[in-house]
């Protein structure tokens, strides 16, 4: 059986554990607005204006004109309120372990490791011993890249109580991953939570 470690946080794995506010989502949002306001305009601002100005009425551009601000407004109003929802849930479910100031570190041989190519990365790794851990975030995306991940052996660092992965450090032997596109495996597990999915059927899906 696998031996968990508890210990004081070091300082550069809180700065790891924290949560990043989502600033480039945020610079992001007004161009999202303007993706959303261009075909509304051309699909629902000029039929009505071209019907308003058949029928007659007054300045009928501004309704047109109505319908693109509106659809920026909603589109901006959407973007921020789904990035920032999204760093808010996760800042709520870390802030009891970030208080405490403890991880939990364990080193594990691993058998198996299935990748899914979607934002953001996810990874999952099965253990020898038939336990299995979500890899969920941007941090999995270097890790991808590197030579010698996934690994037959990798030292885990997670925070105890939401489980959230601070750091994963490869020991072993190279490990060949499978990948399965995001299209046909929609990942439900957080990251650093134990993974109920069929391996065997995400390597019949693998590329």
């Amino acid at each position: 059986m696998t031996t968990v470690t508890r210990r004081p946080m070091t300082d550069a794995e809180r700065r790891a554990a924290a949560p990043r506010f989502p600033w480039g989502d945020v610079a992001l949002a007004p161009l999202n607005g303007i993706l959303a306001a261009v075909p509304a305009v051309v699909l629902a601002g000029l039929p009505i204006y071209l019907v308003l100005w058949l029928t007659g009425v007054d300045e009928p551009g501004r309704w047109a004109a109505f319908i693109g601000v509106g659809a920026f407004g909603a589109a901006v109003t959407t973007a921020l309120y789904t990035s920032i929802g999204a760093f808010l849930r996760t800042r709520a479910r870390l802030d009891d372990d970030l208080l405490d100031g403890e991880v939990d570190e364990r080193v594990v041989e691993v058998n198996e490791a299935v990748g899914i190519v979607i934002e953001p990365p996810v990874m999952y790794l099965r253990f020898v011993d038939g336990d299995t851990v979500t890899l969920r975030g941007d941090y999995v995306a270097p890790l991808r890249h590197a030579p010698d991940f996934p690994s037959t052996r990798v030292r885990l660092v997670q925070l105890p109580h939401s489980r959230a992965v601070v750091s994963v450090t490869p020991l072993g032997e190279p490990l060949v991953a499978a990948f399965v596109s995001g299209t046909d495996h929609r990942p439900t597990e957080l990251d650093g939570h134990p993974t109920a999915v069929d391996f065997e059927r995400l390597r019949g899906l693998a590329s």
